[in-house]
């Protein structure tokens, strides 16, 4: 934590935010993850003050729903659970709105998703 706290406080602008994790590397699936991608979406100006509903313009409705659970730090799994469908179908949904949004992984679309279009 110290060690973190002083790269912190190198960055211009910077804050240090302490996030509950048993992990060194925090996962998408943990309570913390939310709090970790509003920070950075802060820190980089891209924060709740910005964010508009630009990169949802060519998304499904199931897109968009799948987006949001996946947004919210949702496993494919809980997803599927979530809207009744097949694991497999979230990973073609989720596959078409990373085409969609031009993004190539989980933490690209969530910020796609929260940042300006």
């Amino acid at each position: 934590m110290s060690q973190g706290r002083l790269l912190a406080s190198g960055i211009p602008g910077a804050t240090f935010v302490q996030l509950e994790s048993p992990n060194h590397v925090l996962l998408e699936h943990e309570p913390a993850w939310r709090h970790f991608c509003d920070a950075v979406l802060d820190f980089t100006g891209l924060g709740a003050a910005t964010r508009t509903d630009d990169a949802l313009a060519g998304l499904t409705a199931r897109e968009r729903t799948a987006l949001q659970l996946l947004c919210e730090g949702r496993s494919n799994a809980q997803i599927a659970w979530t809207l009744g469908i097949a694991e497999k179908t979230v990973r073609n949904h989720v596959s078409g709105l990373y085409r969609k949004l031009g993004v190539r992984s989980r933490a690209e679309a969530i910020v796609r998703a929260l940042g300006p279009g």
